[in-house]
């Protein structure tokens, strides 16, 4: 089940954004700030307004209150627009393939919406994978982009329908040979690839298998749900621990080579806001007090903020013993 939740600016104006981008909205939950990254769902050519479109996730502390609590009039926070998910830096002719998986469609939907508007001429192919027909968001709105763009075309798959469900669309999960067979020059196409992350992981080798340079190839993921994790960083290497300390909490913790500032705050129950875990929308930015980190972000920093001593714990590798000002 999935609901679109439309905002305005206080005080008027437009926002400005790029379809495809993200904004982090901040939610005063239980007298907690909760910072969540939502894909905006709707296309820059309607701009009076933004929405987001969010899918129930049983565990989803924010989700689940999205859906009992948000009503008409209430103000939310949120900073953006952030992410490089979008086409509008390509030449207008540049082919595009859009491959998604889940809630991953909602800033391929964005996009597809803003193209439908511009009534673009250029080749598109939008391949959307869902567990079950029943679950294929944006159903109806893929049979209005068919029907307002001649030179797109859009592949549901169900990877599991029910038996007597009725789908005669294309079934089962991303393979090479699937999508060699469905986009035979993608080697040409810039490629926009959204949902969890093992689903972008596996498109994004067989993209580089078909000839798919590394620079044509865009991803964005916010981890598929807002529910905590304690799974440890999957860098994780043997050797000896680091200490990583907390300045303001005024406590300590050891991590592996190749774990994170996040994992090293877990493991000493210091609470460090995060959202994509990915090093893309900057939620978990902290100050390295002492020592040095290795930061793998995806875009989530800029260099200014890293000459200033700040980091992001996601991302951040400790280079040896450093202290953390959280």
């Amino acid at each position: 089940m999935a609901k679109t939740y439309s905002f305005v600016i206080e005080g008027g104006g437009a926002p400005s954004f790029h379809a495809g981008q993200f904004f982090n909205f901040v939610f005063e939950i239980d007298g907690q700030q909760l910072r969540r990254s939502y894909s905006i769902s709707s296309p820059d050519t309607r701009s009076q307004s933004l929405s987001i479109t969010v899918k129930r996730d049983p565990k989803g502390y924010v989700s689940n209150w999205l859906f009992d609590n948000m009503e008409v009039g209430r103000t939310i926070s949120a900073t953006g627009p952030l992410g490089q998910f979008h086409c509008a830096d390509l030449p207008a002719d540049a082919p595009l393939l859009l491959i998604t998986a889940g809630s991953g469609i909602t800033p391929a939907a964005a996009m597809m919406q803003a193209l439908a508007d511009r009534e673009t001429s250029r080749s598109v192919i939008f391949i959307h994978y869902a567990s079950r027909p029943d679950e294929m968001l944006f159903a109806r709105d893929m049979k209005h982009w068919t029907s307002k763009l001649r030179h797109v075309q859009i592949i549901p798959i169900a990877t599991r329908p029910p038996e007597y469900s009725g789908w005669v669309g294309p079934t089962g999960r991303v393979t090479q040979g699937q999508l060699a067979g469905l986009v035979p020059d993608i080697s040409g196409c810039t490629v926009f690839c959204c949902g969890p992350t093992e689903f972008m992981q596996k498109v994004s080798d067989i993209a580089s298998a078909l000839g798919v340079p590394n620079e044509n190839f865009r991803s964005e993921s916010f981890g598929g749900s807002d529910s905590p994790t304690t799974n440890p960083s999957p860098h994780a290497q043997t050797g000896p621990m680091i200490e990583v300390g907390f300045s303001r909490s005024d406590t300590r913790s050891e991590v592996a080579p190749g774990q994170t500032i996040l994992d090293a705050a877990r493991t000493a129950g210091v609470h460090i806001q995060t959202s994509c875990r990915r090093g893309v929308c900057g939620t978990c930015r902290v100050r390295i007090e002492e020592g040095s980190v290795d930061i793998r972000h995806q875009g989530g920093i800029s260099q200014r903020e890293m000459d200033k001593g700040f980091a992001l714990a996601c991302c951040s590798l400790p280079l040896g013993k450093v202290i953390i000002r959280a």
